[in-house]
């Protein structure tokens, strides 16, 4: 069984909805910039991607983002209330470190002590759940920046188990101090926007987001289809990856073996591509590995939004099910100048027409752990 795609919700640095989601990524738009909403002197230097302006102490921000983008795909899949309700319906959320500013806001005194309620990890879905009255499982995955598309493949392989009819699949994460400043802490951090796969790239920008992606299984309407799922961790570093790409290249052959198709099927890979160097040559070994000497056409979205963390792999899912729909692959925003050292087919400057039947979208995180989903056009 695949899993049919309903509904997309999403809200970034590029705008509310998934449709100036997708327009930002056409554009190729660098929406990143000094931070409005995060008032630290330390960061005033620096690019981020902040999608909402700035909240008041103790309010959570994640909270906030993943209600607007799953309000947006219940209405775009058409759920009513009794669909939700079902007890075949469940919940899964995707994020890093969902309310940290709010923990951090109450351990500062600038928030009440009963804020802490909203700081566990599992705390937004709970509540989530609660208000829309999801009644089937309910879940929260954190495994690093790859929590995005293992949701998914969770979401794929709750449908195909039978232990589900349908899935709201959630990414969120908000922008915090403590997620800036631990980037800039680990110096791996650029001091302008993020140039991904660029020969002068410097580093990452810090973003937020959310996205949400309604799955279904059985027959019917879809916008896209989510057909394989793969998850590797190649456990070599606590923040490094390994440099041959052993663990992506696993998750990808993984989410081909489990789609049922080879890698000469894959028409385009929406990468995780953050700007750092590490990431970057990890991931054009990884691809050629998979893909051979001439890989499909590669795009990332962090140049444009920043690294959204957890959010980040289902904010891909959902620009590339738009491009499946409309047969355009986003470029890659920021990048100027090809690094030959990757072998990397990169769109870039303008969005590139394809055949685009399926594609692959893989993310990678801290700890070695790597996967893949694989998404194909409705049939």
């Amino acid at each position: 069984m695949n899993a049919r795609i309903t509904g997309l919700g999403a809200v970034t640095a590029w705008g509310l909805g998934v449709e100036a989601t997708f327009a930002g990524a056409l554009e190729g738009r660098i929406a990143t910039g000094p931070s409005e909403a995060l008032d630290l002197p330390e960061l005033r230097a620096m690019h981020v991607g902040e999608a909402l302006p700035r909240t008041a102490p103790g309010e959570d921000r994640a909270a906030r983002l993943a209600r607007l983008a799953v309000t947006e795909a219940l209405a775009d899949g058409g759920w009513d209330g009794a669909r939700v309700r079902d007890p075949g319906t469940a919940l899964l959320v995707a994020t890093t470190k969902a309310g940290i500013g709010v923990g951090q806001h109450v351990l500062e005194g600038k928030a009440p002590a009963d804020r802490l309620a909203a700081y566990p990890l599992a705390a937004l879905g709970a509540e989530l759940a609660d208000e829309l009255g999801v009644c089937g499982p309910v879940a929260t995955i954190s495994v690093a920046c790859a929590s995005g598309t293992a949701v998914l493949g969770h979401g794929l392989r709750l449908l195909r188990q039978g232990r589900a009819r349908r899935v709201i699949v959630l990414g969120v994460d908000a922008l915090s101090e403590f997620i800036a400043l631990g980037f800039a802490s680990l110096r791996a951090t650029a001091r302008g926007p993020a140039r991904p796969f660029d020969v002068n790239r410097t580093g990452l920008v810090a973003g937020e987001g959310a996205a949400a992606v309604l799955l279904e299984g059985g027959e019917g309407p879809a916008r896209a289809r989510v057909v394989g799922y793969g998850g590797a961790n190649d456990a070599v570093h606590v923040t490094g990856p390994a440099k041959d790409g052993r663990g992506l290249a696993r998750a990808l052959r993984m989410a081909l073996r489990t789609a049922g198709m080879g890698p000469e099927q894959v028409d385009a890979v929406s990468a995780h591509g953050t700007a750092t160097r590490y990431n970057d040559q990890m991931e054009g070994v990884a691809y050629r590995s998979v893909f051979g000497e001439r890989p499909p056409p590669v795009h990332s979205l962090k140049g444009g939004i920043g690294h959204t963390m957890g959010a980040a792999g289902v904010v891909e899912a959902v620009v590339a099910t738009r491009g499946l729909e409309t047969g355009l692959w986003a470029p890659t925003a920021g990048f100027l100048e090809g690094d030959p050292e990757l072998g990397l087919d990169i769109v870039h400057a303008e969005p590139r027409e394809l055949p685009l039947a399926c594609v692959v979208s893989s993310s990678s995180g801290f700890s070695g752990i790597n996967a893949a989903v694989v998404l194909c056009r409705a049939r």
